[in-house]
C-alpha cells in the first residue's frame, strides 16, 4: 500500500522548519559578522582621523567620520568621532557646524556631561548648550488596600440594633501608564491612566439574631493628575506629590451571605447570593484627593521608581435613586449607607526620559 499523500506533507513539515531555521541562523551571522566588520574598519578610520588631528590636518576630518558616525560605530567610538569633528570644526574656525554637530552629539547624549579629559574648547562650546528634560513616559503596576470609610448608615428597618462596619485595608492590584510634564528640573505634573480593582468587607450584627456578611469588588479607570516635587540628587532622588482623581466605575459584585444567631441559627439555613451586580447601586464617577512620595534611582535616560500615596474618597460611592434594591432589602435586610472608598496605594514602575537639546 503507497504512503498517502498527507502522511507525506506531514514529514516535509520538520524538514522544511529546520531548513528555515539554519537559513535564518546564516542570516543572522551574516549581519553579525558584516556589523563586526563595519565597526573594525570604522574604528580604523577613526584612529586615522585622531592621527591627522595631531598632526593639524582637520580639513578632511568631518568628510572622513561621516559616514561611520552614521552606522558604523560603536556608542563609544560614536562619541569620540563626534568630539573630533566638533573640535576640527573649532579649529578651523567653522562655528556654525560645530554647534550643528554639538546639537546632533546631544541628541544622542542627552545626560552627557564635561569629563576632565575633554578638551577646554569642546567643553567651552558644551557650556553654550543644555539638554533638558521634557517629559518621561512609562508603566507602572503595583497593590491598592481599601479602607472604606461609613458616612451615614441606613437600613430597612431601624438603626437601632444594626451595628454595620468595614475591614480595612484588604489587597487589591493596580496597572497603568503615565507621562510626566516636566515644568523646570525639579518640578513635574503628573498624568496616569491606571485600571485598579480594590477589594472589601463589610460585616453587621442585625437585631440580635442575625449577621450579615458582604465580599465587595470593583473595578475602575482612575485619572490621577498630581503636581511632584524631586529632590535633587544623582541616583537616588526622593520626591513628594499631591493631586486628585477621577475614577469611573466599571464593574462592582458582591457576595452577599446572612447567617442567623442563637436559637435560630438552629432553625433557618443562611441565606447565601454569590456574585451579585451591584453597577446600578454605585455611582459610575468618582472624585478623590491624594497625597504620597516616593524614591527614584537614576539609569541613563530614564529611572524606575517607587511610589506611596493616600488616596481619599471625595464622592459618595452610593447611588441614591437606586439605594433600595429589593433583593438586598428583603433577602438580606440591608440597604447600603452613604460611604466614600480610601485606599492606600503601593506601586513600582519606569520613565523613559525625552530632552530637548538646544543652544542657550
Amino acid at each position: 500500500m503507497k504512503p498517502s499523500s498527507s502522511c507525506g506533507s506531514q514529514n516535509n513539515i520538520p524538514m522544511k522548519f529546520d531548513r528555515s531555521v539554519r537559513v535564518l541562523l546564516m542570516a543572522l551571522f551574516f549581519v553579525i559578522s558584516s556589523q563586526v566588520n563595519s565597526q573594525e574598519q570604522c574604528r580604523q578610520v577613526l584612529e586615522k582621523a585622531e592621527s591627522l588631528f595631531e598632526q593639524g590636518i582637520i580639513e578632511e576630518i568631518p568628510d572622513m567620520l561621516s559616514d561611520c558616525i552614521k552606522i558604523g560605530l560603536s556608542p563609544e567610538d560614536k562619541i569620540r568621532a563626534q568630539k573630533l569633528v566638533i573640535l576640527s570644526y573649532l579649529f578651523d574656525k567653522n562655528i556654525d557646524e560645530a554647534e550643528r554637530v554639538m546639537l546632533s552629539f546631544l541628541g544622542s547624549n542627552p545626560e552627557y556631561e564635561a569629563q576632565p579629559s575633554d578638551p577646554a574648547e569642546f567643553v567651552q562650546l558644551l557650556s553654550n548648550f543644555t539638554s533638558s528634560p521634557v517629559i518621561s513616559f512609562g508603566t507602572s503596576f503595583g497593590s491598592i488596600f481599601s479602607s472604606p470609610v461609613m458616612m451615614q448608615p441606613y437600613s430597612p428597618y431601624s438603626i437601632n440594633g444594626y451595628s454595620p462596619g468595614f475591614s480595612s485595608f484588604d489587597p487589591g492590584v493596580q496597572f497603568g501608564a503615565g507621562i510626566n510634564i516636566y515644568l523646570s528640573p525639579r518640578v513635574e505634573i503628573g498624568l496616569e491612566a491606571v485600571y485598579m480593582k480594590s477589594n472589601f468587607k463589610y460585616s453587621a450584627s442585625m437585631y440580635g439574631f442575625s449577621e450579615l456578611r458582604i465580599e465587595e469588588s470593583h473595578e475602575m479607570l482612575e485619572f490621577p493628575v498630581s503636581l511632584k516635587y524631586v529632590f535633587p540628587d544623582q541616583t537616588w532622588s526622593p520626591y513628594i506629590q499631591l493631586g486628585s482623581s477621577y475614577g469611573i466605575v466599571l464593574d462592582s459584585r458582591a457576595d452577599f451571605r446572612r447567617v442567623y444567631s442563637g436559637a435560630a441559627e438552629q432553625l433557618y439555613d443562611p441565606v447565601v447570593n454569590n456574585d451579585v451586580n451591584l453597577g446600578n447601586m454605585r455611582n459610575s464617577a468618582l472624585w478623590s484627593g491624594f497625597l504620597g512620595g516616593g524614591l527614584r534611582y537614576k539609569i541613563p535616560r530614564g529611572f524606575f521608581f517607587l511610589d506611596v500615596s493616600y488616596y481619599f474618597g471625595l464622592s459618595n460611592m452610593v447611588n441614591n435613586e437606586n439605594r433600595w434594591m429589593q433583593e438586598t432589602v428583603f433577602d438580606f435586610y440591608h440597604t447600603d449607607g452613604d460611604f466614600r472608598m480610601d485606599y492606600l496605594s503601593f506601586s513600582i514602575g519606569f520613565r523613559l526620559i525625552i530632552y530637548n537639546p538646544r543652544k542657550i
